[in-house]
This record gives C-alpha cells, sequence and structure tokens, in this order.
C-alpha cells in the first residue's frame, strides 16, 4: 500500500517528466521501426509510412498511453486549461451562463436557509430527538392544538414517570420589566420546576431554575428568583458577571438574577426567546385553575416517540374523567370529555398555537421558492445554452481529434468538465450571495424585529447541509447539459461531420437552441404578468379606501406601573385618562380598542340576534367612547358610546353599515334591534344604539367587513390600547401623551408609534413579494434577451458563409438584416404564443396576493 502510495505520489509531482519522458520512449520506437524497414529495402519515405501505419499513429498512441498510464490528475488539469480557454472565447455567453445561475441558486439557497432554520434546525439541547410536546384537540376545531389545563399536567407528570420527564411551561408573555429603574417590556417565560433539567442544558452562569424553587403549582407561592437570557443579560447587564444577586422587577414583583442561560439556548420557540425565566406561581394572584400551558417531556432512552402516544391514548380517558372542571354545565362537561390528545416531536421546537413564526412565513416562503425554482429553471435553461452552442462551435474540432485517435470517453469527458466549471463557479457565487442576503431577506420577511419586539433568534445564512446540497444540483445539472450536448455534438461520423462543415450551412441551425430560447421569452412572460399583477394589486391596496384614517393617529400600548396597585374605579379612571390626553397641546381626541387595529387579528365571532332567529358572524371589537372620532370614521345613525354606559347600564353595540344591511336590510331598522355575542360574557342582550359605516380596521384586504363594537366600559378593562388623533405629525405629541399616562400614576406607555406605521407592517409581505417578483421578471427578461442574442450572434457565425455568397450575389445589408431579424422573431413569436397561456395559467399561484384584481386581468396581460 504504501509503495503504491508513493508511486502515485511520484507520477503527480513528476508528471512533466513522465510525459516527456514517454514522448521520448515513443520516438525512439518510431526510428527502430523505420530503421528495420529501411533494411528491409524500402526507401525512408515508405519505410516511415509504413512505421506510423503499423505504430497506430503517433497521436493516437501518445493518447493510448496517456489512457492507460493516467498521470495522476494531469488529464483534470488538461480539461480544466481547456474549458477555461474555450470559456473565454466566449465571455460574453459565459459570463452571462455563470451570473444567471448564480443569482439562481443564490436566490434559492438563500430561501432554503431560512426554511432550514425555521423549520428543520434542532433545538440546542442536549437529545433533542428526545423531547416531545402534547396536544389536544376540541372537538368544535378538530384540526387546531390547544394547549392543557394545568390539572392535566399533573396528571401527565404521575402517570407517565416511569417512560418520561413531563414538565410545562409559557411561551414568552409581555410583562412590564424594570431593570435599575429603567422600564420596558419584556418577555417572560414561567417554567415548571424540573424544566431545565427535563430539556437538558446547562447554565452559562450561576444556577438554573429547579424543583425547590417552584410550588405546587396553583397551591403556592414560588421562590421570586429569574434566570436571565443571555441576549438579556448582554443588552440590559453588559455582559456583567457580577449580575447574580442582583434583581430585577417583573410586573411589580422584584425577582434575584440566580443565573444566565447558554448563548446558544432559545427557548422552545425560536420565535419567541424570553428576557426571563421564572417560577410557575411567582405572581400566584394571576393563576387560576383553568390556566393552559404548553406541556412536553423527554422520553426515557429506549422510548419511541409511538410508544408514548400508545401510552398516552390509553391513559387519556382516566385524565379527562379526574381533571372534568367541577360545576361545569353539561354542555361543556361533554365537550371537555371528547376532547384528544396527540403526540409530537419536539426536536424543532413548538409548532405553536395560532400565529406563529412557521405559520406566519409559510405562504411568503413559499412564493419565494416558486419564484427562485422558476429563475433557477431559465438559469438552467442559459447553462444548457451555453454548453450546447460550445458544443456545437466545437464539432470540428472534436471530429477531428476523434479521426486523429481520441476515444468518444474523452471527448464527452473534456465536454463535463466544461459544464462542471460553469456550475461550480455559479454555485460558489450563488452561495456567497446567499449567505450575505440570507439575513436582510430575513428581516424583510419577518418585518416586526422592532414593531413587535426582539426578532427571533435564528441564523437563517444556509448551513453545510444546504450549500452542500445546492452546489451538488449545481454539478449534477453541469453534467447532464454536457452529456446531453456531448451526445450531439459528437454522435455523427467525424469523416461527415468535417465535410458537413465546409458547406455552407443554410436556414436549418440549431433547432433545439432556438427553443430553449423561446422557453426563456415564454417564462419571462409569465413573471412579468405575474409581477405586474401583484405590483398592481399592492398599488390599488395603498389607494383604496379603508373606511378609517390611521395617517393622524398615535397609537399607544400601556403596562400597569404596579400591578398590585390598580385604581378603584376603572371606567372612572380610563375616563380621567382619556380627558388628560385630550388636553395635551396637538391631541384632539383619545379612545380605547381592543383588539389593536391593522394587525391581522380579525376577532371573527358568531352574532345571534335575540331570541335565536338568525346566527351570523363579525368582527367584534371593544372600544371606548369618542373611538369613531378618533380613527375617523362616520356615525350614519343613533349614538356614540357615553361613558355613562358602564357595567351597571343597559349592554349596548355599535354595528356596521354592511352589518345592518346584511341583517336588517339596512336604513336605521338596526336601532333597537337586541344581539347576543355568546363568547363574551357582556355580549348577552345587547341592544343596537348605533351604525357607522363599514372599515377594514382588522384586515387591509377585507371589503366592508360585518362588525359589531361592544361598550369598553362593560367590561374588565384588560389589555386595552389607546388610540389618539392628533391635529398633525403624531410622533410630535408622543413624549406629552406618554408622560401625561404616567402623570395619572397606574400605567406607563412601553410602546407608542403611529398607527400608519403599522398600515406598513400589515402590507410588508405583499411590498416584498412585489419588489422580489419584479426584479425576478427583470432578471428573467434580462436573460431571455442574452439568450436571444447569444442564439443569434451564433447563428450569425455559422451562417457567415451563406451571408457572404448572398451579398456576393447582391444581396443589400437590410436584406441580411430582414432575415436575422426575423429569425428572432419567429423565436419570440413562439415565446410568447407558449408564454401567454402559460401566463393566464401561473397567475392563479399569486390570485391570494390580489386585491381587486382578477388573476386574468385583460389591462396587465396586454400590457
Amino acid at each position: 500500500m504504501r509503495s503504491r502510495l508513493l508511486a502515485y505520489l511520484r507520477r503527480v509531482i513528476g508528471r512533466s517528466r513522465a510525459e516527456a519522458e514517454a514522448d521520448e520512449e515513443l520516438a525512439f520506437h518510431l526510428a527502430h521501426e523505420i530503421e528495420a524497414n529501411v533494411a528491409r529495402g524500402l526507401s525512408p519515405a515508405e519505410a516511415r509510412r509504413q512505421a506510423l501505419a503499423d505504430l497506430g499513429g503517433v497521436v493516437q498512441t501518445r493518447e493510448a498511453v496517456r489512457d492507460v498510464r493516467r498521470f495522476g490528475l494531469g488529464w483534470i488539469r488538461r480539461d480544466l486549461r481547456d474549458a477555461v480557454r474555450g470559456l473565454t472565447r466566449r465571455p460574453m455567453a459565459s459570463v452571462v451562463a455563470i451570473v444567471s445561475l448564480a443569482l439562481a441558486i443564490g436566490a434559492v439557497t438563500a430561501v432554503l436557509g431560512i426554511v432550514e432554520a425555521v423549520y428543520a434546525r434542532n433545538l440546542s439541547v442536549h437529545r433533542p430527538d428526545q423531547l416531545v410536546v402534547f396536544w389536544r384537540t376540541s372537538p368544535d376545531h378538530p384540526d387546531e392544538n390547544e394547549s392543557l389545563p394545568l390539572t392535566q399536567f399533573e396528571e401527565l407528570q404521575r402517570r407517565l414517570s416511569d417512560v418520561a420527564d413531563v414538565f410545562a411551561w409559557d411561551d414568552d408573555q409581555l410583562r412590564s420589566m424594570n431593570v435599575d429603574g429603567v422600564r420596558y417590556q419584556g418577555g417572560v417565560n414561567q417554567v415548571s420546576g424540573n424544566f431545565f433539567a427535563a430539556i437538558g442544558v446547562k447554565p452559562r452562569l450561576g444556577r438554573l431554575l429547579d424543583a425547590h424553587d417552584v410550588a405546587t403549582i396553583g397551591h403556592g407561592t414560588s421562590a421570586r428568583v429569574a434566570v436571565l437570557d443571555y441576549r438579556a443579560w448582554q443588552e440590559r447587564f453588559g455582559g456583567d458577571p457580577g449580575v447574580l444577586g442582583r434583581t430585577i422587577v417583573v410586573d411589580g414583583i422584584a425577582l434575584t438574577v440566580i443565573g444566565v442561560t447558554p448563548e446558544d439556548f432559545t427557548g422552545l420557540n425560536p420565535a419567541m426567546v424570553p428576557d426571563a425565566t421564572v417560577p410557575f406561581d411567582f405572581d400566584a394572584d394571576r393563576i387560576v385553575g383553568t390556566y393552559s400551558h404548553f406541556v412536553g417531556a423527554r422520553l426515557n432512552d429506549g422510548v419511541r416517540v409511538t410508544d408514548a402516544a400508545a401510552r398516552l391514548q390509553a391513559l387519556w380517558p382516566s385524565i379527562l374523567k379526574r381533571t372534568v372542571p367541577p360545576n361545569a354545565p353539561a354542555a361543556r362537561r361533554t365537550r371537555y370529555l371528547a376532547s384528544r390528545v396527540h403526540v409530537e416531536s419536539l426536536r424543532t421546537g413548538t409548532l405553536g398555537v395560532g400565529m406563529t413564526i412557521r405559520t406566519m412565513l409559510a405562504r411568503p416562503l413559499g412564493q419565494l421558492a416558486a419564484l427562485g425554482g422558476l429563475v433557477l429553471f431559465i438559469a438552467v435553461v442559459n447553462l444548457a445554452n451555453l454548453i450546447l452552442v460550445r458544443a456545437v462551435s466545437r464539432r470540428a474540432e472534436l471530429a477531428l481529434r476523434a479521426t486523429l485517435g481520441a476515444s468518444r470517453g474523452v471527448l464527452v469527458r473534456a465536454m463535463v468538465v466544461e459544464g462542471v466549471l460553469v456550475a461550480v463557479a455559479g454555485a460558489a457565487l450563488g452561495i456567497v450571495l446567499a449567505a450575505w442576503a440570507g439575513r436582510p431577506l430575513f428581516g424583510a420577511l419577518w418585518g416586526g424585529g422592532t414593531l413587535l419586539g426582539r426578532p427571533p433568534a435564528l441564523d437563517p445564512r444556509p448551513d453545510l447541509r444546504v450549500a452542500a446540497g445546492m452546489a451538488v444540483v449545481a454539478i449534477i445539472v453541469g453534467i447532464v447539459c454536457a452529456l446531453l450536448a456531448s451526445w450531439r455534438a459528437i454522435s455523427r461520423d467525424p469523416a461527415a461531420t468535417l465535410q458537413s462543415h465546409a458547406r455552407v450551412v443554410g436556414n436549418r441551425y440549431a433547432i433545439a437552441q432556438k427553443a430553449l430560447v423561446a422557453t426563456q421569452v415564454a417564462l419571462a412572460l409569465v413573471l412579468i404578468a405575474g409581477a405586474a399583477l401583484v405590483s398592481r394589486s399592492l398599488h390599488d391596496l395603498i389607494a383604496r379606501d379603508l373606511g378609517f384614517h390611521p395617517e393622524a393617529v398615535l397609537q399607544m400600548r400601556i403596562l400597569s406601573q404596579a400591578p398590585s396597585h390598580e385604581p378603584s374605579d376603572h371606567t372612572a379612571y380610563h375616563r380621567a385618562l382619556a380627558e388628560t390626553l385630550t388636553r395635551v397641546p396637538g391631541v384632539q381626541s383619545a379612545s380605547y380598542t381592543m383588539p389593536d387595529p391593522l394587525l391581522g387579528e380579525s376577532n371573527r365571532i358568531a352574532v345571534v340576534l335575540h331570541g335565536g332567529a338568525l346566527t351570523t358572524d363579525a368582527d367584534v371589537s371593544i372600544v371606548g367612547p369618542d373611538f369613531f372620532r378618533t380613527m375617523g370614521m362616520t356615525l350614519l345613525a343613533g349614538r356614540d358610546f357615553a361613558w355613562t354606559d358602564d357595567e351597571h347600564a343597559p349592554h349596548v353595540v355599535v354595528v356596521s353599515e354592511s352589518f345592518a344591511r346584511d341583517l336588517f336590510g339596512g336604513g336605521d331598522d338596526a336601532i333597537g334591534q337586541v344581539l347576543d355575542v355568546p363568547d363574551l360574557p357582556f355580549g348577552k342582550g345587547a341592544r343596537v344604539i348605533g351604525i357607522v359605516n363599514s372599515a377594514s380596521l382588522a384586515d387591509l384586504h377585507s371589503r366592508a367587513p360585518r362588525a359589531v363594537y361592544v361598550a369598553a366600559m362593560q367590561t374588565s378593562w384588560y389589555d386595552f390600547t389607546i388610540e389618539v388623533r392628533t391635529a398633525g405629525d403624531p410622533a410630535a405629541v408622543e413624549h406629552a401623551a406618554e408622560t401625561a399616562v404616567g402623570s395619572l400614576g397606574f400605567h406607563y406607555v412601553y410602546s407608542a408609534r403611529p398607527l400608519a406605521t403599522w398600515k406598513n407592517y400589515a402590507l410588508r409581505n405583499e411590498r416584498l413579494v412585489s419588489a422580489l417578483a419584479t426584479f425576478f421578471a427583470g432578471l428573467t427578461l434580462l436573460l431571455a434577451a442574452a439568450g436571444l442574442y447569444a442564439q443569434l450572434s451564433y447563428a450569425v457565425a455559422l451562417r457567415q458563409s451563406e451571408i457572404g455568397v448572398r451579398m456576393a450575389v447582391g444581396a443589400e445589408k437590410r436584406d441580411i438584416l430582414f432575415m436575422v431579424l426575423r429569425d428572432a422573431g419567429w423565436v419570440v413569436f413562439a415565446g410568447i404564443l407558449v408564454g401567454v397561456p402559460a401566463a393566464i395559467l401561473a397567475a392563479r399561484v399569486v390570485s391570494n396576493l390580489l386585491f381587486g384584481l382578477t388573476p386574468y386581468d385583460p389591462l396587465t396581460l396586454a400590457l
């Protein structure tokens, strides 16, 4: 083995010397044969001819010797040198192929990097494959995952102890936090005592929570301690190693810092990384028996997910019977006992309940992947075009080499090396572009880094697996294209090829190349049509009348300065707060709302006409007095809410014009009607007192949605947002408005932004897709033009002899130009003929992004 390796190294290092020695040996044998033929009486010329015939030709013999001896990797060096020379002879076509392949691979790799980070990257914990999460489903919503009540968690922890370590946690609840007198909004996770031990995390500093820190859930008060996230430790404490023992205040409760999590730990949902992790029951007054938590488990060694699922299914009926809520009505008890449970892997983190980063990015990532796939296909077409041009232009060279003795395998190998060289260059450049563009693209997709708090702790740059996978795909594409092109180039007899090459080519050339260029034109039309539809739709969406005017509205979110210190009369307090805000210079009105406008969180629930005569659905919002004037809406009939519509007054609601029209035929007939909103305890027997214009408060895409507005004074005043209408720029009154909120001593403002900012945020996906679709469409059009130019230049080069003959017999320049343009026109026409129907069919892909347009909009397709 050692001797073989040394011999191989000697051949690699001394390949030039070895080839020279082989040439000397070949010359020696040729001279010896010539001398022998002369000795037999032949003339010197005849003796040389006979020696060459017996030898089989010097070139052929030299190639055969090289193939037999295989001087290390010398053949790669020769083929690479020839490939580089060939590519530099047609630099424009080579650059177009490499750059287009790089852009396509870069786009697809960047998207795949985000997909891999969001959906497939394991949690940074010990043995993540052993972690599972339990979900329950109700009979009313069998497709929606729900978290588990505390009573079910306790039962699972007790009855599955022989197969798993069951733990529970809360996922990043927003809390009022205070560090060294600086208040801010932070995410806080509550966990069971075995949480960190079960998931397998070691502290970066200090220690983590354990069973001694957590009381029995719902039956006591846990220790007042907290574990900081690594990022919060760096941001809030500057990475101070003396942070242990210091105090942070969460919702007015002082907690002692006992540890810091590792840098790579992002919790069980990387989209919602907490600032701090605290024990369950650190604020026992807030916990109630029906409160639900995420419940997971670490399976014991040797226990599979299917084993745990089977065990859970066997225990579930008895767990339901033991945990049914006491004094529950019969209907609720029946629904509770009909619930189901299932187990899922927790290897990549929680899949989430409701809107998470995975569900939020699913659609834009799919659209980006489709765009990238189309451009990748076009880039492959360009690569195939380049290799085909090179193969056809080298037909004479390849035929000559074959006539001189080169085997077809050697010729095919040279073509494959050239294809792989282009593919590797494009893949390398594309992966570099993807690494550079990954974070900006992910930031544009997420869009809420500064609006929704800290961005997800995900690194969207493609890792080694994604990069290697795309490189392999590029190499395979290069090999396949080269094999197809080389087969076309060497399939004919070499002698026939040499003879035909000397003749005038005529008008029959490169049919396959024309087809490839026509395909590019067709795909360019598809992307241009899609980009035009999305861009026109975005323009219409921005310009449409929303039914309210967010331009001069300041939105403020508030938190309690001290949760233990609450106003005795919430309605009187909120009235005083609204009046205090209206006295701020530049403020015209102020009101309250829940949920927040323009976040896409439609609170569409059932509404029943009193007596059960008719049930419908509507967007239900809880608002305060003067809300409609603050939002720029118009009261069409009846009256607005008044501060006297409090918890002691009869329940009242205001409905939208579309609600009144759909249910009562329009006009003032809705005034005085009585509605029930079963999901709201304060929505029973509510009388309609007013009608306002229809407004797209929840979703910008909705047109005239049915809406019901409930009086905030008849609720528990929890988690409301303040809306303030200003006379000018909302930012000009922001500081004064925040001071006014804090002056009453109960709340502070943790977030204040113009409402128009949220409008831009709500359109982030449409803007991103429109920009990327326009970019890809322009790129595709450019590639199609470059492909058409390359095809025409190649065709003209092949027809030089014909063109010369035509001009010699009297053809004018305009005749030649018309001939070339006619050929180009047929190619473009074929692409349009295929592209227009394809664009009409492909428009369905973006139909969910269109507003006010159909996928078959004639004006867009005509343009």
